[in-house]
């Protein structure tokens, strides 16, 4: 049972970042089809469950690399390439399974 916590661990940190990547994209999906500017319940939970990461990540991004109209996309790139790190990482140590 002790030999599961590792992995359990992995996916929990994997799904956490998984989760906050998909609704990134429906963000943006719902920001497309509706417009940023509305006032649909939906698209306010996207952009409060979203917020707070795009507030850090344009802290993290330097200012020369920063482009407004791709800033999501570029959010979205980076829990891409966190998740990669994140199972190279836990896989490394034997921590990730055999996936």
């Amino acid at each position: 049972m002790l030999e599961l916590l590792p992995l359990l661990f992995y996916s929990i940190v994997n799904y956490i970042i998984a989760v906050l990547m998909w609704t990134l994209v429906g963000r943006i999906a719902l920001s497309i089809f509706i417009g940023s500017h509305q006032n649909n319940f939906v698209y306010q939970f996207f952009c409060l469950a979203t917020d707070w990461y795009l507030r850090l990540f344009a802290l993290i991004l330097p200012r020369a690399l920063h482009m407004p109209s791709f800033f999501p996309m570029q959010a979205i790139l980076s829990l891409i390439l966190l998740r990669l790190l994140t199972y190279l990482l836990f896989y490394r140590f034997g921590l990730a399974g055999n996936q």
